[in-house]
C-alpha cells in the first residue's frame, strides 16, 4: 500500500514504526525475577481470611500449575490456585514506577492487606506496587480469560505461569511509546483514506505522495524531524519534539465526538458458571478503582445490580470504594434492568419484574433511579419495549446488535423508538463494538459510519475488554489522551468525564433526537 517512489513517504512510515517498537520495548527496565511461592489446588474457591493460613510453596516459572480441564465435556476446573509474592522495600530511585510483571494462564485478582488491589489477565499483565515492602496475595481462576485477544487458552498439559517479574517503568518512554503508536495509526489510516480517494488522471502513474493532503505532508515532515531529534540528542528530546508535534496539528472544531467511556461486559452465565461471574466482577473492579486513582477525569459505567450486591457481600470494603466513586460521579451504575436481560424470548412479566427490581436495587445503591436501559449485548427486541421502558421511568436505550446484519442495514443510530401504544424512548445504536479499545481506525470507521451525523455531532463508545470482563486498561486512557487534541480523528471527549446531563429540545419527532451519555 505505501509503496513509493518519494523517500519522504516510504522512509518516514518505516522510520516512525521502528522508533515506536525501540521506545515500547524501554517502557520497563530494570527487570527482578521473583520468588514464587504456591499453595495447594483448590476445586471450591477459598478467600483471603482463608489463603493467607495456607501452607505455600516455591513454585517454578513454566511448570503448570493446574490441569487444563476435567470431566466428560472438556470444562475447565472452575477452581483456583493461591500464589504469594513477598516484595522488598522499594529504593528511592524506584518509587513510584516498580510494578509486578505477571503472564500467566488463568484470571488474577492480586490482594494486598487482605482487599482486591489490581486485576490481572492477558489484557492487564502490569499492576502498580506500593513503595513500601509488602506481600503479594494473587487468586488466579482456573479459566481462560479474554474471550477475544492475548494469550492462547491452555494447552492439553494445563495452566502455566510464564512470568513473574519486578520491573521499573521508564515515565519517558511510556509517554513517547504512546504518542509514537497514536502517530502510527494516524499515518495508515490516513493514508489509507486518501490513497482510496486518488482521481483518476489519465496522465499516467502518480506517486501516492502526489495525491495526499497538505495535513499528510506536514504530518510526514513533523514526524520526520521527530525522528531526527531522537536519532541526535536521544530520548529526552524525542519527548520534547513529540510535545511540539501535537501542539501543531490540534483537533478541529468541525469533527464529529467520539464520547468513550469506561465498561466491562460480564455476563452473569455464558461459558462459566454463576459463582465465576462474581470473582470476574472483583477482578474487574480492583482494576477500574486503581485506574481511577491515577487518572483522576477517567468514568466508568456498570450495569446489573447482582454484581455489586453480590461483591458488597464478599469484598465489603471494595463495594464502599465503588460507591464512593458513584457518589463522585464518576462511576455510573445504570442499565434499569436487573441484568442485562434477552428482550425477546422473555414473557412481559418478567421483563416488568426485571425493570421493578432492578430500579429499586440501583435506587438503593445510587440514590435515584436509571434513566437509561443499558444492553449492548442482546439479540433481539420486542416493538413493547419502550412502553415497558417509558412506565418504569427510562428514557434512554443503548443497544448496538442491530447493527450487525449482514443482509439488512438498519437506516438509524440515533433516533426515538415508538411502541404501537405511542410510548417512546430515545435510542442509540453503538457504531463501534462494545469492547472498544480506542484505536484511530476504530473511532474514525465509527464517525464516517454514524448515520445520524448530519443531525447530531456526537457518537457514544464503550471502552474496555468485555464478554468476561478485564474492563479498560492504561493504553486504552493514555491513548484517548492522544487522540482528544489531534487533528483528522474524531473529538474524544471521553473515558474524561463523559457523564453529563443532557436536556433534549427544540427537535423534531420526525428526525434523531441527538444523543449523549446515558446518565440522569
Amino acid at each position: 500500500m505505501r509503496n513509493s517512489s518519494t523517500p519522504l513517504l516510504q522512509l518516514t512510515f518505516d522510520r516512525v514504526n521502528k522508533l515506536f517498537n525501540d521506545i515500547k520495548d524501554k517502557r520497563y527496565s530494570d527487570y527482578t525475577e521473583l520468588d514464587v511461592y504456591v499453595s495447594p489446588l483448590n476445586i471450591n474457591r477459598k478467600e483471603i481470611s482463608e489463603a493467607i493460613n495456607e501452607s505455600f510453596d516455591l513454585f517454578k516459572k513454566g511448570e503448570v500449575f493446574a490441569p487444563a480441564q476435567m470431566g466428560d465435556y472438556g470444562e475447565y476446573p472452575w477452581g483456583q490456585r493461591w500464589f504469594k509474592i513477598d516484595v522488598p522495600e522499594a529504593q528511592k530511585s524506584e518509587e513510584g514506577k516498580r510494578y509486578l510483571l505477571w503472564i500467566s494462564h488463568g484470571e488474577t485478582t492480586v490482594y494486598i492487606n487482605g482487599t482486591p488491589w489490581h486485576g490481572l489477565d492477558c489484557c492487564h499483565n502490569t499492576c502498580p506496587l506500593p513503595d513500601e515492602e509488602c506481600t503479594l496475595y494473587l487468586d488466579c481462576g482456573l479459566w481462560h480469560t479474554g474471550i477475544w485477544a492475548g494469550l492462547p487458552a491452555p494447552d492439553k498439559y494445563g495452566f502455566r505461569l510464564f512470568e513473574a517479574k519486578l520491573a521499573i517503568r521508564n515515565l519517558e518512554a511510556w509517554e513517547a511509546s504512546f504518542d509514537l503508536e497514536i502517530l502510527v495509526e494516524w499515518l495508515n489510516y490516513n493514508f489509507e483514506q486518501e490513497s482510496l480517494q486518488k482521481p483518476n488522471t489519465g496522465y499516467g502513474y502518480r506517486d501516492p505522495i502526489e495525491e495526499v493532503s497538505p495535513v499528510f505532508r506536514r504530518m510526514l515532515k513533523s514526524c520526520s524531524d521527530v525522528c531526527d531529534s531522537y536519532d541526535r540528542y536521544g530520548l529526552k528530546a524525542l519527548v520534547s519534539s513529540l510535545k511540539i508535534l501535537y501542539e501543531k496539528f490540534p483537533a478541529g472544531l468541525n469533527e464529529i465526538k467520539a464520547s468513550y467511556v469506561g465498561h466491562a461486559h460480564i455476563d452473569l452465565v455464558w461459558l462459566w458458571p454463576e459463582h465465576v461471574t462474581y470473582r470476574k466482577s472483583i477482578h474487574t473492579y480492583a482494576t477500574v478503582l486503581k485506574l481511577m486513582e491515577k487518572y483522576p477525569d477517567f468514568t466508568f459505567t456498570m450495569s446489573q445490580p447482582p454484581l455489586f450486591y453480590e461483591l458488597k457481600s464478599r469484598e465489603p470494603e471494595q463495594a464502599k470504594s465503588i460507591q464512593k466513586r458513584i457518589q463522585e460521579g464518576r462511576w455510573e451504575f445504570t442499565g434499569g434492568l436487573e441484568v442485562e436481560a434477552d428482550t425477546q424470548i422473555p414473557i412481559g412479566e418478567g421483563l416488568v419484574r426485571s425493570l421493578i427490581y432492578g430500579q429499586e436495587r440501583i435506587e438503593n445503591v445510587r440514590g435515584q433511579k436509571s434513566n437509561t436501559v443499558w444492553i449492548p449485548d442482546v439479540f433481539g427486541y420486542s416493538q413493547c419495549l419502550p412502553q415497558l421502558f417509558s412506565q418504569a421511568g427510562i428514557k434512554n436505550f443503548y443497544t448496538t446488535k442491530l447493527l450487525w446484519s449482514a443482509i439488512t442495514k438498519f437506516p438509524h443510530n440515533s433516533f426515538v423508538w415508538k411502541s404501537p401504544d405511542g410510548s417512546e424512548v430515545l435510542t442509540h445504536l453503538a457504531v463501534a463494538s462494545y469492547n472498544c479499545e480506542v484505536r484511530v481506525k476504530e473511532a474514525c470507521d465509527a464517525s464516517r459510519e454514524y448515520r445520524q451525523s448530519d443531525v447530531h455531532d456526537e457518537l457514544l463508545c464503550a471502552a474496555g475488554f468485555g464478554d468476561g470482563g478485564g474492563g479498560p486498561t492504561e493504553e486504552h486512557l493514555e491513548r484517548s489522551f492522544r487522540m482528544a487534541s489531534l487533528s483528522n480523528v474524531p473529538k474524544i471527549t471521553s473515558l474524561v468525564l463523559c457523564l453529563i446531563s443532557v436536556t433534549y429540545t427544540g427537535y423534531p419527532k420526525a428526525i434523531p433526537n441527538p444523543f449523549l451519555c446515558p446518565i440522569v
